[in-house]
């Protein structure tokens, strides 16, 4: 608010107006945040899956069976790391919508990205497993 329009407020009117102000601003700090974290709980499960599709070409192509579950491994806690940050980003939007009631505006894009990380996950670990079975 403008120094012009404060002109007329009482100074306690004027505190409780820049309390709730800052407010606002902390709540949409927490949720910008969280979109980060999700991020990057997004980029650790996406390294893990290339790391874990990696780990598995390089070695069947040394013709080692044995470290194939170790593969599978990897790839399955990349799925695991999306899945977690998935879901700490909807459990602070409910708290910050529920004990705030600050409406959170959940930016689509963040969550749908995640969840694609995931679903490529799931279809990378699928295809590897198949060919295992062969």
């Amino acid at each position: 608010m403008s120094r012009a329009a404060t002109r007329g407020m009482s100074e306690a009117d004027r505190s409780t107006e820049l309390a709730v102000e800052r407010t606002e601003l902390a709540l949409e700090r927490t949720t910008m945040a969280s979109e980060r974290t999700l991020m990057a709980w997004g980029r650790t499960g996406l390294a893990q899956i290339s790391l874990g599709l990696a780990l598995y070409k390089f070695i069947v192509a040394i013709k080692a069976p044995s470290g194939r579950r170790l593969a599978l491994v990897v790839l399955v806690l990349g799925m695991l790391s999306t899945v977690i940050g998935v879901a700490d980003y909807l459990s602070t939007t409910r708290r910050l919508r529920r004990d705030h009631g600050y409406d959170v505006r959940r930016s689509r894009y963040h969550l749908a990205l995640a969840v694609m990380i995931a679903l490529f996950g799931v279809g990378t670990f699928a295809t590897l497993l198949v060919g295992m079975l062969d």
